[in-house]
């Protein structure tokens, strides 16, 4: 019978710890598309589970049961056993064998040696293989009667010596494990892998079901502070939009803790304008300001310093504050089936989540779309965004040349591969998306790692692998028409690709200098850790430099 020990919870007591778990639960499902059960179960396997949450479920009793049961099973096999009873009896035999083998039972070497000479002309190497046999398990009957305090009386059954010497070992080493996460108050940080091999199937089932308890404990905490709720699947629970908004809150942070060092100021729109986010940069008074803006203090020194008892119109100065600049921006980002190396995709997600959060509480008159683009394209929501990955590849062959009908893709039929780059289709769609609202900066951060391997003809998708120059054209044919509509396209490259590639048949051009010449936008490569950098430093900033393109 398995009895469970509840202590008290106080959520406010684990407000810190209890959102970097959040945060770390976040960063599993984000990464590996887990539910919150299996993020958990992750954390929990990699000892990354705040003891709040252990202890609320008693996990630190059943961690000293454990020690005590182990314990008891070490007590039990020293005060059976005498392994010196052995080590006597082996000492008589070995003495017999040199005797009858005339060799030195004292020199292992020369009883090698003897081995191999018997062996090489082919004579009797019993005697030789039966000594060497009897010395080496009586060092290790020396070694383990000095390891450990045997007090009993019996001799170790001679079928049974390694077996239950080798069964201490791994008690030891299991008690030191389980003693170091006691002392170090870190739970969880033992090898889980013995519990089955050193303490038997019961102990292990009892093991799964506290851990199961301890699932349902965090899920509970979590669900009663908004952090998760019931999905479309009542069995399973999602993250809320509470959490999609703190994760994002998060992601902000980090980035902003890098950009903060080289300059804070970047983080705020240097255009002027009526808003509520003032700043402390003041200019004189003109008709229209706001009243609530004026530089109170200011605007009595400049009277003072007249010799004036009152301030005049003219003296009146108030507070810049933020730009009303209404952009519209759709983050492009490339879903094909490379994009799971190195992580690209889960730090794209993070900097999109990071970027949404900034235009809300920064510009929140900007609008900020997503799109998901593999063989064909996709409009996201942020909750969306959360659980996307990129479609898997499911063909390895170095070649391939294939036309799908559009209304097959995504289907069961066989020749629908989903992670091809059709960049035309993903340029098509977010112009479509930008072109529905009447802001006139418009913008497209695209994010990739390859070039277009995928392009629309008629009512089919073609995909190429290698890309052809029909690919490349396609796609450049939609970032001209972008850009006639007043388009920005800022490429973020998480590759070289785009430097290496050739326009195919053309042999000449890099795909990246006709991109950039049709486009007229910027162009960086960045590592996919320092993607959210770059992306909020250029949006709020603007200040990178474009790469130019020369001309044929």
């Amino acid at each position: 019978m398995i009895v469970y020990k509840y202590g008290p919870f106080d959520c406010d007591d684990g407000k810190l710890n209890q959102s970097d778990f959040l945060s770390r639960i976040g960063n599993f499902m984000m990464r590996y598309n887990l539910s919150v059960a299996e993020a958990i179960e992750n954390m929990l396997a990699s000892g990354q589970v705040p003891n709040m949450f252990l202890k609320a479920v008693g996990f630190d009793d059943f961690l000293h049961n454990i020690l005590s049961d182990i314990n008891s099973q070490i007590d039990d096999i020293l005060k059976e056993y005498d392994p010196k009873k052995n080590i006597e009896e082996l000492e008589k035999l070995s003495r017999k064998l040199a005797k009858k083998s005339k060799v030195d039972a004292n020199n292992i070497d020369e009883l090698y040696q003897k081995l191999f000479k018997l062996k090489e002309e082919k004579k009797k190497i019993k005697p030789i293989t039966e000594l060497i046999k009897s010395l080496e398990l009586k060092s290790d009957l020396e070694s383990a009667n000095r390891r450990f305090d045997f007090t009993g009386n019996k001799k170790i059954p001679e079928d049974q010596v390694y077996e239950i010497l080798k069964k201490l070992v791994e008690l030891e080493k299991f008690k030191q494990s389980l003693e170091g996460a006691i002392i170090d108050d870190d739970y969880f940080n033992f090898d889980q892998r013995k519990l089955r091999q050193v303490l038997g199937e019961e102990k292990y089932q009892e093991f799964l079901e506290i851990q199961e308890q301890l699932v349902n404990n965090i899920q509970e905490v979590l669900e009663n502070n908004g952090y998760i709720e019931q999905g479309g699947d009542e069995d399973e629970m999602q993250v809320s939009g509470k959490a999609i908004e703190y994760l994002s809150s998060r992601s902000l942070k980090e980035i902003y803790g890098v950009l903060q060092p080289e300059s804070s100021g970047n983080m705020v729109a240097t255009k002027e304008g009526e808003g509520e986010q003032i700043t402390a940069k003041t200019r004189a008074f003109e008709f229209g300001d706001s009243v609530s803006n004026i530089d109170w203090v200011s605007t009595f020194l400049n009277a003072k310093i007249k010799q004036q008892e009152y301030p005049k119109l003219q003296d009146v100065e108030v507070f810049t504050s933020r730009g009303k600049t209404k952009n519209s921006i759709v983050v492009l980002l490339d879903m094909s089936g490379s994009m799971f190396r190195a992580n690209r995709f889960y730090y794209a997600k993070k900097m999109t989540m990071a970027l949404d959060r900034l235009i809300k509480t920064s510009y929140p008159l900007d609008k900020l779309e997503v799109v998901g683009f593999g063989s064909l394209a996709k409009r996201y929501s942020l909750r969306d965004l959360f659980s996307l990955q990129p479609f898997p590849v499911i063909y390895t062959s170095p070649v391939v040349r294939l036309r799908v009908p559009i209304d097959k893709m995504g289907t069961e039929y066989s020749d629908s591969p989903l992670y091809f780059t059709n960049l035309q289709r993903g340029l098509s769609l977010a112009r479509r998306l930008l072109g529905s609202n009447e802001s006139k900066n418009k913008q497209i951060i695209l994010i990739t790692d390859g070039v277009p391997t995928a392009h629309i003809e008629g009512e089919s998708v073609v995909l190429n692998y290698p890309p052809t120059k029909e690919n490349f054209d396609k796609a450049l044919k939609e970032a001209a028409i972008c850009r006639e509509n007043g388009i920005i396209i800022n490429t973020f490259l998480l590759t070289s690709d785009w430097w290496d590639s050739l326009g195919a048949e053309s042999g000449k051009t890099p795909f990246i200098q006709s991109f950039a010449k049709v486009t007229e936008g910027r162009i960086f490569q960045s590592h996919p850790n320092e993607l959210g950098v770059m992306v909020l430093h250029d949006f709020v900033a603007n200040t990178k430099k474009k790469i130019g393109y020369e001309e044929e």
